[in-house]
């Protein structure tokens, strides 16, 4: 039988939807973050977060904390808000209304999740057992990215845990998979040169050649 937690979760589905869907219709670029970041805020001033605090680390960072009574330790939830410079052909009633911009990267989801689990948790403070930040991060897409301003501002001071997700697209629905190891996840975008260097084989045997495109995919599980 589904605990009262989940079936709390569960009841909020179609909120979480119509915030995310609110939000894809309004994408905005890195940096330009200002109508996501005022939506947000709103969201948690409506379900009596009365300390939201925006602009945080100069760009339109927002943050506010879950505090527990007799709580000894504080975790962190964290989600991007930003979209990407591409031109959405979707057709669906929600699509993006901005030009040229588009929530490609899920972070309208993570934020509507994210959303979802302030409220959840404020109605629930009862049976938590920790303090928890809620950082909504602006400026992910392009590096430096926002993070590196909110860290500095003090988003991170006295949490021992933070923890995010991303969307993976799987058949027929989203999948949101999450990461905690003891290495960096998610920490920034940036890009580093990766020279390759293959042999070649001939048109007649294409097949024999190594492939110098999943070259990177390779490397990065070997990272891992």
């Amino acid at each position: 039988m589904p605990s009262h937690e989940s079936q709390a979760a569960a009841g909020l589905a179609d909120q979480v939807i119509a915030w995310r869907r609110a939000m894809h219709a309004h994408p905005e670029l890195s940096g330009q973050e200002e109508w996501t970041a005022g939506y947000v805020a709103d969201r948690l001033r409506e379900f009596g977060y009365h300390d939201v605090t925006t602009r945080v680390g100069g760009g339109w960072g927002v943050t506010t904390e879950l505090r527990v009574s007799g709580a000894t330790r504080t975790i962190a939830l964290r989600a991007d808000m930003d979209a990407l410079p591409i031109t959405e052909e979707t057709g669906v009633e929600y699509a993006s209304r901005v030009a040229g911009v588009m929530h490609a990267c899920g972070h309208d989801c993570h934020t509507a999740m994210l959303l979802g689990a302030a409220k959840l948790l404020r109605s629930r403070a009862d049976i938590v057992p920790v303090n928890v930040r809620f950082i909504f991060q602006p400026h992910e897409e392009v590096y430096p990215g926002g993070a590196q301003g909110m860290i500095a501002a003090g988003v991170l001071d006295g949490v021992s845990a933070i923890f995010g997700l991303h969307m993976l697209l799987g058949p027929g629905r989203f999948i949101a998979e999450t990461a905690v190891d003891t290495a960096t996840w998610l920490g920034m975008v940036k890009a580093d040169p990766i020279v390759v260097e293959a042999d070649f084989e001939t048109s007649e045997t294409p097949e024999a050649a190594p492939a110098p495109t999943t070259a990177p995919d390779r490397f990065h599980e070997a990272r891992l």
